[in-house]
């Protein structure tokens, strides 16, 4: 069965790749991105839309990106530990390689400013043992839905999330970074809302092979041939 969040190699063929891209084609990985306006300043790519970035395999790189962002929508949430709940699935979900992952659900979150309410989302990656780890009790809790005994942790869980609904100390606001693919959507990550931001492999894409042309052009004379050799998880 395939897993829809593995991580991918892909492979670089020379018999599929012209080594070129476009300026004005790699900027359009920016099109929904916050920094789209902040990088074509930067970078003066209206000016050098028409440029051609030779690099072998650039467009095959390209092309992968453009897969995932049309079939990964990614964005984050805000949301107060007393507005989370947990629960088992009792049904399968496909392609993942634990068809049954743990369940949040957000009673209260904010998405672009806007407060809303009531949505569900299924844990992958690390985010279960993340939100475990508030309480130091990944191992414990893990146990406890290894052994059939989820309601136990749920309890223990709940407790936490009652105490937050009294005491501002145990009520963290943090961003849970979601990722929305085949109608479903998925928990896979969870950080501080002060101290992280999250480009994007699209962003540092654009950004890294805008800075290599641009530092080319300046300095044709010091590069020869220059390859890229990459290993993507979809999101």
């Amino acid at each position: 069965m395939p897993e829809r969040f593995t991580q991918k190699q892909v492979t670089l063929d020379d018999n599929h790749s012209t080594g070129r891209l476009k300026v004005s084609q790699l900027m359009t990985l920016l099109d929904k991105h916050p920094y789209q306006a902040e990088v074509a300043d930067v970078f003066e790519t209206e000016k050098i839309k028409g440029d051609f970035i030779v690099i072998d395999h650039v467009d095959t790189v390209f092309k992968r990106l453009v897969y995932i962002n049309a079939n990964f929508e990614r964005f984050a949430i805000k949301a107060q530990t007393k507005h989370i709940d947990i629960s088992e699935g009792d049904k399968p979900v496909k392609d993942l390689a634990n068809p049954k992952p743990l369940i949040f659900n957000f009673s209260e979150y904010i998405l672009k400013g806007e407060t809303s309410n009531d949505l569900d989302c299924y844990a992958i990656y690390d985010s279960k043992n993340s939100y475990f780890e508030n309480y130091d009790m990944s191992k414990y809790a893990n146990r406890l839905y290894k052994i059939g005994l989820g309601g136990l942790a749920h309890y223990n869980l709940n407790f936490f999330k009652n105490l937050a609904a009294s005491d501002h100390h145990f009520n963290k606001q943090k961003s849970y970074r979601l990722v929305a693919s085949n109608g479903e959507l998925f928990l896979r990550g969870i950080t501080s809302i002060s101290q992280y931001f999250e480009y994007g492999v699209d962003f540092t894409f654009v950004v890294a092979m805008l800075t290599l042309h641009r530092d080319m052009k300046q300095h044709h004379s010091q590069y020869q041939a220059l390859r890229l050799c990459c290993t993507f998880r979809a999101v």
